[in-house]
């Protein structure tokens, strides 16, 4: 029973047969099917079928393989390359029937034999070849739309067999340097570095953990998987090799840094098997997996790791610098006391010879505690700071001109200098020292003979990774390096080398203060000092702010003048330190001013209040408990606005200090100071009212 519903289906046959008679039989037998309905149309030759194919749409071929103008499989073979679309069912004698299976073996959906062939065999023949075509066309397109995906796709995708051999791979590899068609038949490990093969491989990981229970976590994971689903591979990292990789030729060989030939790939990977349908059996049949190029992921993890451990590094030698500079503060004003004691008794002219020597052996030895709190204070951007252009060239030569007289002569110093580099803004005396202290630290490490290089240049640091591994901001700079070739640092205890008091030096050899005064001073002056080491030696590279030449102002230098100044008045001397109050009083008074005490700011104020008419100058301690000097100066204005202070303190000057000495409302001057440092600075006060 038939549907007289169902649609009417057409199909186009082209029928290439030589004999009439099969051709009418086969024509006849078509004809009496009403659903579907074939249109037939006859060619007797190859070239005719060739001809009408190429014209006409047709649905299926009925080909006889013995033509008179083409006979075997290359008739099948031409049919074939012009009839892409179409299905094909050959036509073969009795005794061709080993050519027959050729043609089905090389794309022909079914055949037939010529003289064993009835009505309903036909029919049949032909639906089960346009079903078989039509399955094969929609299957290529499928493929077709899968391989336009996979080479589109910027990861690595790949099928490997049992024995690690690409069976597939797609265009993703040209980044490597390779076509998807010269890894075909390579094994895998030609796209792996070298030192990661042994631990993503089988033939190497599974060895090595024989015997052993690794359970789901730490099963290994591998590039040529065997297992699948929950225990697949996922996430394995390895580095990948182009084509044109060499080790000598690669400068980053253990890793992903700028410039290096190798990128990191990130794995998944899945074992696939096969089923044998006569034996039901499946077998292991290979890998499939995808490469994700992760580089710049790892890189930006590189430059993030980088950054928070200069973060880190920075914070420490924060905390490090204010513990340095609150140890240095407290230093000085024990040796500000212990120098106004001794300049006391110097000046009141009471000792003997060998009394005066122990004095002037007290002085000598403040001095330099001071010199030590003076490196501290550098270190931590807290010490005097006297801005002014510096040409670096100068203090190169300077230093040059000393390390010449001191250093062995087996050490050569030499120069590299850009004569026309620009000029910095800042303090003259103490970029001398941190330069100093660098060539005396690499001088140092320099055993027997060797060489010390210091060169200077312009640099342009632009916005970007190098700007902020520096933790400087984009602009013009001055580069000043200082090369040794001496022992290196060892990469244990590089990370410590600006820290106060760390040295590798002897007991007794050294203060450790060397490097860590030369990070304060440059940072001090906005800009950076790096370290780098090796066995063949230690480079230590400043980059200064550059002062652009038409901001550059020289002071003319002039002679200090020297004289008497009016000793008339009070000196009210505000400080919280008992053991300076009484130094400084002493002093006072043997310079011939009469002086009033107060312990604290709150009581300076009040001090001031009632007895403004006798007091000519007050001398303020800035560091004070309740309310520091500043404040209390800022109350000292409210009361008498023409109020004449000179500042001093343990610390150098801040910003609101420098503000006030650039309106000229004050003086200052760093504890611990010498009797004509504070004489000369009262002096100017006094002249100043």
């Amino acid at each position: 029973m038939t549907d007289d519903s169902a649609p009417i289906k057409v199909i186009r046959i082209l029928l290439v047969e030589d004999s009439p008679s099969v051709a009418l039989q086969i024509q006849t037998m078509l004809s009496n099917s009403n659903n579907p309905i074939f249109e037939v149309d006859h060619e007797t030759t190859l070239e005719a079928a060739l001809e009408r194919i190429t014209d006409e749409g047709i649905d299926l071929v009925i080909l006889d393989l013995g033509l008179p103008d083409s006979e075997g499989m290359e008739t099948f073979t031409r049919m074939q390359e012009r009839a892409v679309d179409a299905a094909m069912v050959v036509f073969t004698g009795v005794d061709d029937q080993e050519l027959a299976f050729e043609a089905l073996r090389l794309g022909a959906q079914d055949y037939l034999v010529k003289g064993k062939v009835d009505g309903a065999l036909l029919i049949r023949a032909i639906r089960y070849a346009m079903e078989r075509k039509q399955a094969e066309i929609s299957l290529r397109a499928s493929e077709e739309k899968h391989r336009t995906l996979l080479e589109a796709m910027p990861d690595i995708v790949y099928k490997i067999d049992s024995e690690g051999t690409f069976k597939f791979v797609n265009e993703a590899v040209i980044s490597l340097g390779y076509t998807p068609e010269e890894l075909i038949g390579c094994h895998f490990s030609v796209l792996i570095h070298p030192d990661d093969i042994e631990n993503v491989s089988r033939s190497s990981v599974l060895p090595r953990l024989a015997g052993s229970v690794t359970g789901d976590v730490a099963a290994p994971k591998l590039l040529d998987e065997r297992r699948t689903r929950e225990r697949m591979t996922r996430d394995l990292t390895l580095r990948l090799i182009p084509k044109s990789w060499t080790r000598e030729a690669d400068t980053a060989d253990n890793g992903v840094l700028f410039g290096s030939l190798t990128s990191y790939g990130e794995v998944t990977a899945v074992g696939h098997y096969a089923l044998n349908r006569r034996t039901q059996v499946t077998r292991f049949a290979g890998t499939v997996g995808i490469i994700k190029d992760i580089s710049e992921r790892k890189r930006a993890a590189e430059e993030k790791l980088a950054l928070e451990m200069q973060l880190q590094q920075s914070q420490k030698m924060e905390a490090i610098g204010r513990l340095a500079g609150g140890v240095a503060h407290d230093m000085n004003n024990v040796l500000g006391a212990i120098m106004g004691s001794a300049s006391a008794l110097e000046f009141e002219s009471l000792a003997n010879d060998e009394q005066r020597a122990d004095l002037e052996n007290i002085l000598v030895a403040c001095r330099k505690g001071r010199d030590l709190t003076r490196d501290l204070l550098g270190f931590a951007r807290k010490g005097k700071y006297i801005k002014e252009p510096i040409f670096l060239n100068e203090i190169v030569g300077e230093v040059k001109s000393l390390l010449a007289r001191t250093i062995q002569k087996t050490i050569h110093v030499r120069t590299e200098l850009s004569p026309a580099i620009s000029y910095i803004a800042g303090d003259r005396s103490q970029m001398h020292h941190a330069l100093m202290n660098v060539c005396i630290n690499g001088v140092d490490a320099i055993v027997g003979s060797g060489e010390l290089l210091i060169s200077t240049q312009n640099i342009s640091v632009a916005d970007g990774a190098f700007a902020s591994s520096k933790g400087i901001r984009p602009g013009e700079y001055v580069q000043l390096t200082v090369t040794d070739t001496g022992v290196g640092i060892h990469d244990d205890i590089i990370d410590k080398v600006f820290e106060p008091f760390f040295t590798t030096k002897p007991k007794g050899e050294g203060t450790g203060l060397g490097l860590s005064m030369a990070y304060g001073v440059v940072q001090n002056h906005g800009g950076s000092l790096s370290l780098s080491s090796s066995a063949e030696g230690t480079t230590v590279v400043f980059l200064l702010p550059a002062v652009p030449d038409a901001e550059v102002q020289i002071p003319e230098k002039t002679k200090p003048r020297i004289s008497s100044y009016p000793r008339k008045g009070a000196i009210l001397l505000i400080d919280d330190e008992m053991i300076i109050r009484n130094a400084a009083k002493r002093l006072l008074h043997q310079m011939g001013h009469d002086v009033i005490l107060a312990e604290n700011g709150r009581q300076g104020i009040e001090t001031f209040r009632a007895r403004k008419q006798e007091i000519s100058l007050v001398l303020l301690d800035i560091i004070m408990p309740d309310i520091d000097g500043i404040d209390t100066w800022e109350r000292l204005v409210e009361i008498e606005p023409t109020v004449n202070v000179v500042l001093f303190s343990g610390y150098s000057k801040d910003e609101r200090v420098e503000k006030l000495l650039e309106s000229g409302a004050v003086q200052f001057v760093q504890k611990p100071f010498d009797v004509e440092v504070l004489a000369s600075t009262i002096r100017r006060a006094l002249q100043s009212s």
